[in-house]
């Protein structure tokens, strides 16, 4: 892969394309921040839904820039924005709980909870994006996937459907990076697309949110609180 290098006001500057396609994500993921704030009065989980979207486009800025500046903060700032997409997937994990009965979900809590501290810490030692795959492959593939799957095929929730369209999506933006698929090797490469890729995942997962609290699990909502409904989501 060929990575752009160029100099502007005396700094050496690095990936312009990877910038862009990482603040798509950022852009999708605070316009997902923005929608979701206007349905907080009626979710008692709004809050994680947010933080799982803020995150989302904090690591992607931060991303962007970390490539930008790759010659004066090599992986290290790199890490710092992984940090944030591990902290983002935690809050998916969370959401999808409350889909589980009680019977398994306080032991799933205590398991993702030390899986975040886990691939934080180890993160900030090893500064390695596979610890993002392993995030990703127990959080997404394992954790999110299975509990989606169960309830889709239990209530024929269609947000448990679009949730797992995500994650197909999501999985199929890895096989670009794999096979170095690139539709321009320095200004659209494998890792652009993964980026377009990931972007439209997070729509999909918003949307998907949105379609399970029509259905939501019990005491999701708040007591005699009219939710906005579909005519009203966008």
């Amino acid at each position: 892969m060929e990575k752009i290098k160029f100099e502007f006001l005396g700094l050496t500057l690095m990936e312009p394309n990877m910038l862009i396609t990482n603040w798509v994500i950022s852009v999708v993921s605070f316009y997902c921040v923005y929608r979701l704030h206007k349905y907080r009065q009626f979710l008692l989980v709004d809050d994680n839904y947010q933080l799982y979207f803020a995150l989302n486009a904090i690591s992607a800025f931060l991303g962007g820039l970390a490539h930008l500046f790759l010659v004066y903060g090599g992986t290290f700032f790199q890490a710092i924005a992984w940090v944030f997409t591990i902290a983002s997937s935690y809050y998916l994990e969370k959401i999808s709980l409350a889909y589980v009965t009680e019977k398994y979900r306080r032991t799933l809590q205590m398991l993702i909870r030390v899986k975040l501290f886990m691939l934080i810490i180890t993160m900030l030692i090893v500064k390695s994006f596979y610890i993002i795959i392993i995030d990703k492959g127990l959080g997404m593939l394992l954790l999110v996937g299975t509990i989606h799957t169960i309830h889709f095929a239990r209530t024929k929730n269609k947000g448990s459907l679009l949730i797992l369209v995500a994650i197909l999506l999501f999985a199929c933006s890895a096989v670009f990076p794999a096979l170095k698929i690139s539709v321009h090797p320095a200004w659209f490469n494998y890792n652009d697309i993964s980026h377009i890729f990931i972007a439209l995942c997070l729509y999909i997962i918003y949307r998907g949110l949105l379609l399970l609290n029509d259905s939501p699990p019990e005491k999701m909502y708040q007591e005699n609180q009219p939710y906005p409904g579909k005519s009203k989501q966008k």
